[in-house]
């Protein structure tokens, strides 16, 4: 009786090989968390190339040139699902350019962050949380007076 060898390639998977899938799966996994955002804070950093720094230009110069001091210091700019900034927090980490002249919102004080969040609450009502929801890089109970260091 003649017993066949098997051939190269023909054989089973090895451990190796095994392995190595398994964790290509996982690298693939933790990279596409990342790039879309599951994985927080670290996600958001990718996502800053999506923000049309053209366009928040427009805007706040817009606010600015109409006179719109209140809308420049509280309006609130929506980066991701749970990330919101104001103009002067955009000018001045984003790279957004504005022609006229503005007078600081008191990023150093919490008013301007605090009326984004109250805005926040209003329109999500239950959903809104309060530990999830980040205004200015800070979550808005950061911007709570109570618990507010600069």
């Amino acid at each position: 009786m003649i017993k066949r060898m098997n051939k190269k390639g023909q054989g089973g998977l090895t451990w190796e090989q095994v392995l190595g899938i398994i964790l290509g799966g996982i690298a693939v996994f933790v990279i596409l968390g990342f790039v879309t955002g599951t994985f927080g804070a670290i996600g958001d950093l990718f996502k800053k190339s999506e923000i049309d720094v053209a366009f928040l230009s427009q805007k706040c110069e817009g606010l600015l040139s109409s006179g719109n001091i209140g809308g420049f210091c509280s309006d609130k700019i929506q980066i991701s699902s749970t990330s919101y900034m104001n103009c002067q927090y955009a000018i001045e980490n984003l790279g957004v350019t504005v022609q006229t002249k503005y007078t600081d919102c008191g990023l150093n004080t919490p008013t301007p962050m605090i009326s984004i969040c109250n805005n926040l609450k209003l329109e999500q009502g239950d959903k809104f949380k309060v530990d999830k929801i980040k205004v200015n890089g800070y979550v808005c109970s950061h911007w709570d007076p109570a618990n507010f260091t600069p």
